[in-house]
Order: structure tokens, then C-alpha cells, then sequence
């Protein structure tokens, strides 16, 4: 048995128990960014299930699509805990229908300042492009998401990994580590407005 411990802050701060398996306990987050309970939540979960931090094996996380603040929390604490020898591992949201074998989707985030994060994937070719909500068209395609998003109809990717739980052991397996995936780049994210003459 392996003890995984399950991040995602890519929109709320989800946290799990995985043990190589399947999940023990999945604990949606349910408030966005949560960050002030963040190391409270792991650490009650771990003792929940009679473990400390040094029994845990592997994080598994959830790399992005996710805003700067978003990604830095589940980011931050796994590199303190790489220190304690503890191996890190992840993929992005919008890979995870691929991974069950659907070969034609689109994966819809809301990536803030009127956009949505768009991927798109058919047949092994994808793209992503931000596009402004009010311009976004639902068509035939299955749309994921990590979030309810209001006005489109989503299949969550969370309850996809539930569902398959056999994608991140082989995620594990194959030692695949994805680095952060902001919706802009940071320079982008960070830019001062200009000031009003």
C-alpha cells in the first residue's frame, strides 16, 4: 500500500488520500483558495487516517490550469516536503479525459478577466487559446472543466480521477511531473495598469 496525498488548488484547495488504488477520503475544498486552512485540513486529514507527513509516500497534484495564488499553495507545500524525501508527481486538469481514452473535448476554465482558458483536443491534435466568455459557443464536443462553470454544461475532471482512479497510479508509475500551468504568463498576470492621465 502507498500512501498519496491528493492536491488540487487549481480553483478551491481539494486534498485526498490515495493509496495507490483508490481514494480513501477526498475532501473538496469547497471554498476558493482557502489558504489560511490549508496546512490545518492536511495535517487533520493525515491524522484522521492514523499518519504523519513522514508516512506519506508521493503528492500527487494537480499542476493547473489555475491563477498564480492558486497553483503557489499546493506548489509551496509539496517543495517543503520534497525535503523529507518525498517524491512529487502531476498532470494537468485538461489531460485527465485524454487519459480515460476520449479522443475529442474541449476543457473550459474560467481564467479571470472576462476569459476562459480553452483546450481542445481531437484525435491527438490540441490547442489552447483564452477566450472571452461572451464570445465562448457550445457545440457538440464534451466540455470538462475543474469548476461549475455558470451558462455551460461540464463534466468535472475531479470526479473523472475518482471515477479512474487507475490514472494517477499510472501518473505515479511513470513518474510524470508536469510544471505549473498559469492561465497567462506571470509577467502578463502581473502587469501595472497603466495610470490614467
Amino acid at each position: 500500500m502507498m500512501n498519496v496525498l491528493f492536491l488540487d488548488t487549481t480553483v478551491n484547495a481539494d486534498i485526498g488520500l490515495f493509496d495507490g488504488d483508490k481514494f480513501i477520503e477526498l475532501d473538496r475544498g469547497g471554498e476558493q483558495k482557502a489558504s489560511h486552512k490549508f496546512h490545518y485540513r492536511i495535517y487533520d486529514l493525515l491524522k484522521k487516517n492514523s499518519l504523519k507527513v513522514e508516512d506519506v509516500d508521493v503528492i500527487f497534484q494537480l499542476a493547473g490550469p489555475g491563477s498564480y495564488t492558486g497553483m503557489r499553495l499546493s506548489e509551496g507545500f509539496s517543495n517543503l516536503l520534497t525535503f523529507n524525501n518525498i517524491k512529487v508527481y502531476s498532470i494537468y486538469h485538461y489531460e485527465v479525459p485524454k487519459l480515460c481514452k476520449i479522443n475529442e473535448y474541449l476543457f473550459v476554465s474560467n481564467a479571470f478577466k472576462g476569459e476562459y482558458f480553452v483546450y481542445s483536443y481531437s484525435c491527438g491534435e490540441e490547442s489552447i487559446q483564452l477566450v472571452r466568455c461572451d464570445d465562448f459557443k457550445q457545440g457538440e464536443l464534451p466540455i470538462f472543466s475543474n469548476e461549475d462553470l455558470q451558462k455551460i454544461n461540464v463534466d468535472n475532471t475531479l470526479s473523472l480521477l475518482e471515477k479512474y482512479p487507475h490514472i494517477i497510479s499510472d501518473c505515479i508509475a511513470s513518474e510524470t511531473k508536469r510544471d505549473l500551468y498559469y492561465y497567462r504568463p506571470i509577467e502578463e498576470e502581473f502587469k501595472l495598469k497603466e495610470k490614467l492621465r
